[in-house]
């Protein structure tokens, strides 16, 4: 537009040149316009070098905007999409996988509810056998577990047996090593004033007294026990 208002200045300046230079009797104002037709042919091309100049930046400024200008609709589209797919995807794992748990749930219960009637069927079936007992049957109940009579074979002791036909507190003092005249499990036995004696193992926790030479007595049925001081 610049460039365009000069060359009708410069036409006008032309003609008025020319009708000056018609007239001799005003060189003067030739002068004049001569010089203001130069000036005007100096801006007109300072006018054309910023508008090439103002036309390049504003390509530069389009270009830049193409290159990080927001994506167009039909690639928003495309991004909504492909989301669209991806969640429908999730939600189609998500329902069998909901669909998995509720089969098994379902059988689990059909288990249950076929166990139920088995244990009906059972019980109905014991009812009807009872039912068919002829009247006055008694039905016996299961004797009940006599309870130990034995009493602890240490004398002047009448607890109760617990282990090796000793009581509780008895059978733990021998078995502690502790209970003088009775044959540990090792086979040794402390008779107090007469020393430690050894005797075959197989007559652990029996009653022995003292003997004479290297024998000792059984205490309840008075039996020669071999023997062996050992201190």
């Amino acid at each position: 537009m610049g460039a365009a208002l000069a060359a009708r200045w410069a036409a006008a300046l032309e003609r008025a040149v020319d009708r000056a230079l018609a007239d001799p009797a005003r060189p003067a104002q030739v002068r004049d316009l001569a010089t203001r037709l130069d000036a005007l042919e100096a801006r007109r091309v300072r006018l054309a070098a910023e508008v090439s100049a103002t036309r390049q930046g504003l390509d530069a400024l389009t270009a830049a905007r193409d290159a990080t200008a927001a994506p167009s609709r039909l690639e928003r589209l495309r991004m909504v999409t492909s989301q669209h797919e991806a969640l429908d995807a999730a939600l189609r794992d998500l329902r069998e996988r909901v669909r998995a748990v509720a089969d098994a749930l379902s059988a689990a219960e059909q288990r249950l509810a076929e166990a139920g009637r088995v244990a009906t069927e059972a019980a109905e079936r014991a009812t009807s056998a009872l039912g068919t007992l002829p009247a006055g049957t008694i039905v016996a109940e299961a004797d009940p577990v006599p309870a130990s009579t034995a009493v602890c074979r240490v004398p002047g002791c009448s607890a109760p047996v617990k282990a090796r036909g000793l009581c509780g507190r008895h059978y733990g003092r021998w078995h502690r090593g502790r209970l003088p005249g009775w044959v540990f499990a090792d086979g040794r036995v402390d008779l107090g004033t007469d020393g430690w004696w050894r005797v075959d193992p197989a007559l652990s926790a029996e009653p022995v007294g003292p003997g004479g030479g290297d024998t000792l007595v059984h205490a309840e049925d008075g039996r020669s026990i071999p023997a062996r001081r050992i201190r």
